[in-house]
């Protein structure tokens, strides 16, 4: 999430004025403490990791499908344990088509609609469980 905020403001910030790489810079660290918090220490040096990360400028907003991936996943996880009817044979059958379908009719065989926001939630209680989980493992600690 942190790279997309990062290259959105990066592309809205560019459409008021030129950029240098001081100001890249300081959006960079902005947005990776942001997402980060105190969780890590950013030296200096870190400032310009961003001019590391090659699809920022070859494939601009590539990071969107890792999030779209994960809910994917996490939603068909929700499915799976659902005890969804035929589901392991139509997951066989999703990868076996590989890009030969349009992604709306092989999530279609799972009742998942990615226009639908319960397919986002699907995706984002799973994660949300996930955090419940950590917490209650800190709590019994």
């Amino acid at each position: 999430i942190s790279f997309y905020d990062f290259e959105r403001r990066i592309h809205n910030r560019r459409k008021e004025v030129e950029l240098n790489k001081s100001e890249i810079n300081d959006l960079w660290i902005k947005t990776q403490r942001e997402s980060l918090g105190n969780a890590f220490e950013l030296g200096d040096e870190y400032k310009n990791y961003w001019c590391y990360i090659s699809h920022f400028f070859h494939s601009p907003f590539y990071v969107y499908s890792y999030a779209f991936g994960d809910s994917l996943v996490n939603s068909l996880f929700q499915v799976y344990q659902n005890d969804f009817k035929d589901f392991e044979s139509k997951y066989l059958d999703l990868l076996k088509a590989g890009g030969s379908k349009n992604y709306k009719d092989l999530i279609g065989m799972f009742n998942l609609d990615a226009s639908s926001q319960d397919f986002w939630y699907k995706g984002l209680e799973v994660i949300e469980n996930l955090i419940d989980d950590l917490v209650n493992i800190d709590v019994e600690a």
